[in-house]
């Protein structure tokens, strides 16, 4: 690949931009116009600055999870569903313990508390899933 044409100093701005558009051009990027409602455009720049994200990265991220049928993870609900899986992870390593005993014991073991085990954790799961916070 060949090596791009150095850009511009910022300091002439149009000539830096020029140069960076046809850079784009030749890397095959287009350019895209949307035009929004002062009202879409306050929600669209409230939803980015929730994400972390500039409005246009944020823009093209919700168009392409839209067109894509993907779910954007809102940040908060990330740090949820890492206490989640955290939680159904120590089920899963109580679970592997009482088998492990019971197998090492050579006896069947009332099922009573793997059950209350298998319950709390659907009862997590649910609780959490029950009304999913969509992306803002």
């Amino acid at each position: 690949m060949p090596k791009p044409k150095p850009l511009p100093a910022t300091a002439d701005r149009p000539a830096y931009m020029s140069a960076f558009r046809e850079r784009q051009r030749e890397e095959g990027m287009r350019r895209a116009t949307v035009n929004l409602s002062r009202e879409e455009y306050a929600r669209m720049e409230a939803s980015a600055l929730k994400q972390g994200e500039r409005f246009a990265t944020h823009l093209k991220r919700r168009a392409f999870a839209d067109l894509d049928a993907t779910y954007i993870v809102p940040p908060d609900l990330v740090e949820r569903l890492d206490d989640v899986l955290s939680v159904v992870r120590g089920i899963g390593n109580n679970l592997n313990q009482l088998a492990r005993h019971s197998n090492e014991m050579r006896a069947f073991m009332h099922t009573h508390e793997v059950q209350l085990q298998l319950k709390r954790m659907d009862d997590m799961v649910r609780q959490f899933v029950a009304k999913p916070e969509r992306a803002g």
